[in-house]
């Protein structure tokens, strides 16, 4: 059985970390539901998605999205709590729309493909898009999806309001610099 948002509310205001399907684990913090794969982090590439729904359908997008993303074992991932959906549902937020952000590792994946099956599984659900994420490419036309890099040439982090334009590797996203 798999553990809904819902669950992950009710677990995080008593302040556990889960395991809810055996290998995964949800852990609240800093205003998110971080979920992986036990022992992962390691190997990320510093290339994300983020997903921008209303944030009253947070809870139905993630329940939608997380067996899709389980299946094609993608390993790292992340969800706004209750109040962070909340208030990165104002459009003059810095962190607008950022309510899942779905973390590209160092295994070769169909991303377009993935973002492209996302979108539809978040269309047919019947799941509002949010805001608009700033500063970020768009996938295709999409109404949800956006996604950028957050490490430079080096491998160093480097802060969402602090980056140039400019991108360092091709997008695993798109196949081409964004």
């Amino acid at each position: 059985m798999k553990t809904s948002w819902a669950t992950y509310a009710g677990l995080a205001a008593r302040r556990h970390a889960i395991s809810p399907d055996g290998g995964r684990m949800a852990i609240a913090t800093g205003g998110f539901f971080q979920v992986m794969e036990k022992g992962e982090g390691a190997g990320m590439t510093g290339w994300k998605l983020h997903v921008s729904v209303a944030p009253k359908d947070v809870g139905a997008a993630w329940d939608v999205l997380y067996p899709f993303l389980e299946e094609r074992g993608i390993a790292l991932a992340k969800v706004a709590m209750p109040d962070t959906a909340r208030k990165l549902g104002n459009p003059n937020h810095p962190q607008a729309g950022k309510m899942i952000t779905v973390y590209a590792d160092e295994t070769p994946r169909p991303w377009a493909e993935i973002a492209a099956c996302m979108e539809g599984i978040l269309h047919d659900a019947g799941i509002r898009p949010g805001p608009e994420v700033a500063g970020e490419a768009k996938l295709f036309a999409s109404r949800y999806t956006t996604f950028r890099n957050d490490l430079d040439a080096a491998g160093r982090y480097v802060k969402a309001e602090a980056k140039a334009i400019e991108k360092y590797e091709p997008s695993p996203f798109c196949g081409r610099r964004s």
